[in-house]
């Protein structure tokens, strides 16, 4: 079962990867910036997807109810730090200004949690309610 589940989640990465790359394409077209050689843009796409899956994979944290959501936080951001600058380093996104692409990784991050959490918390709430109708 949890086979299905990760390959499930891995091709889920694939395809969010995917949609990076073909988004920055559109901006890089619509604004005539330089576009990559096709060798490097394959690159780019294969690591773009691999971290995808990386970034899907690691959400699994979430689902060990073992550990609180405090803790589960403080186990996938690390996770997602690392996985970041080691797809950053080996893709070159980080070559120039390293403290904003992690600015810029951390906002990211901390905008998806909060939506996240505001939307399960506002998800309980219409559950309870559900649940004192009755």
């Amino acid at each position: 079962m949890w086979i299905s589940k990760l390959i499930n989640r891995i091709m889920i990465g694939f395809g969010i990867g995917a949609l990076a790359t073909v988004v920055y394409l559109m901006i890089a077209m619509h604004f005539q910036l330089p576009v990559l050689s096709t060798g490097l843009m394959m690159k780019e796409l294969l690591g773009s997807m691999a971290f995808g899956a990386y970034c899907c994979v690691t959400s699994f944290i979430y689902n060990w109810e073992k550990i609180n959501p405090s803790a589960q936080t403080a186990i996938h951001f690390p996770l997602m730090l690392i996985g970041f600058f080691i797809a950053g380093t080996l893709l070159g996104w980080l070559t120039y200004f390293p403290f904003w692409s992690f600015f810029w990784f951390f906002f990211i991050y901390l905008m998806l949690w909060l939506y996240f959490y505001l939307y399960n918390r506002n998800m309980a709430k219409r559950l309870n309610e559900g649940l004192k109708k009755e």
